[in-house]
């Protein structure tokens, strides 16, 4: 075996079937990227860009919400229907480019 090759960079796959290219993760925290309409900015698709060519196999993104009228912060990114698809896919695509993965940490959260 190559003794270059360590834990950390062997593949992991895992019960659900995806198979992660290493064990290097990034935990889910608030980036707190969106703009002031909730909108994912080309900030946060550059920093997950960042991420992806640091290595990471898996990024777990902070929240994402559901509906505008249940934030947790006032800049986290929300997801209610396509207006943002196309910021979307690019901050997936940038995420993904290094063969990584991105799973969002969704917050189904409404107002009662």
């Amino acid at each position: 075996m190559n003794k270059n090759i360590t834990i950390l960079n062997r593949p992991l796959k895992l019960a659900c079937g995806a198979e992660l290219p290493n064990r290097i993760a990034k935990a889910a925290m608030n980036e707190q990227l969106a703009d002031d309409k909730n909108s994912p900015t080309k900030e946060i698709i550059r920093l997950y860009k960042r991420w992806a060519l640091g290595g990471a196999g898996l990024m777990i993104t902070g929240n994402v919400m559901i509906a505008r009228t249940a934030l947790v912060l006032p800049r986290d990114v929300v997801i209610e229907d396509e207006r943002d698809l196309p910021l979307l896919q690019e901050w997936a695509a940038a995420s993904i480019a290094q063969g990584g993965h991105i799973w969002l940490q969704i917050n189904p959260l409404l107002s009662l």
